[in-house]
């Protein structure tokens, strides 16, 4: 089976976010598909879905490898 995938996020349509904080992980060979929201333009919501697609882009990748074992976590 193929299939294609695209992606696209958008800040909204309130005024008083001016930021789209929302992070995508688009990572098909591995049947992973993440959308870490921004929760609504609070402080800090930005780094908060980019700290949640860089971890879980770094286990899946360490789970690739070999490098991820049972003592690890």
């Amino acid at each position: 089976m193929k299939a294609t995938c695209g992606s696209i996020s958008d800040r909204g349509l309130n005024p008083r976010r001016p930021e789209n904080q929302d992070n995508l992980l688009v990572w098909p060979e591995r049947g992973l598909y993440l959308v870490a929201d921004g929760v609504g333009g609070r402080q800090g919501g930005a780094t908060a879905s980019a700290v949640v697609v860089e971890v879980i882009e770094r286990v899946f990748s360490q789970e690739m490898d070999g490098s991820l074992t049972e003592s690890d976590g």
